[in-house]
């Protein structure tokens, strides 16, 4: 999870560091977007959809493994002389 999270964070603030980069060489003006290269935005649609993604795969692999330890009965023990393997 941190992996993901932490790729995420270093893409937006490559963003940020690019937006301040423009806002200081053309001043802060209601434009500015003009002045962004389009490849920035298709860059941050990109890593959000991606990071999206990668949520959605982790709540279905976990959803997974939580069905399948409920059909193989391999829940915790109940005892604590009831240590071994469901049979």
């Amino acid at each position: 999870a941190t992996g993901a999270a932490h790729c995420w964070a270093v893409v937006y603030a490559l963003m940020i560091a690019v937006l301040m980069q423009v806002v200081r060489l053309h001043g802060p003006q209601p434009d500015y977007t003009d002045r962004i290269p389009s490849w920035i935005f298709s860059t941050e649609r990109l890593s959000s959809v991606m990071m999206l993604l990668w949520c959605i795969a982790g709540s279905a692999v976990c959803y997974i493994r939580i069905i399948q330890v409920d059909e193989h009965m391999q829940g915790l023990p109940l005892d604590s002389r009831d240590t071994g393997c469901p049979k």
